[in-house]
């Protein structure tokens, strides 16, 4: 009767693996626009840098 323990091991397992996965993740790093620490968008519409020519698309900071 060793299958019975092996499917109870497989069912907690496969019952904890969502639960790990949605626990886990933290702060996500990723493209975008972000403002802390100051991008250099950021600063840009803030006035603190020179942002340049726009060239191609309006959020760009170009120069």
């Amino acid at each position: 009767m060793a299958t019975k323990p092996r499917i109870r091991t497989f069912a907690a397992g496969a019952a904890l693996a969502p639960l790990l996965a949605l626990a886990a993740p933290g702060v996500a790093s990723a493209h975008g626009y972000i403002d802390s620490p100051p991008s250099r968008q950021a600063q840009c519409a803030q006035g603190i840098v020179d942002c340049g020519e726009i060239k191609y698309e309006p959020q760009s900071v170009e120069g």
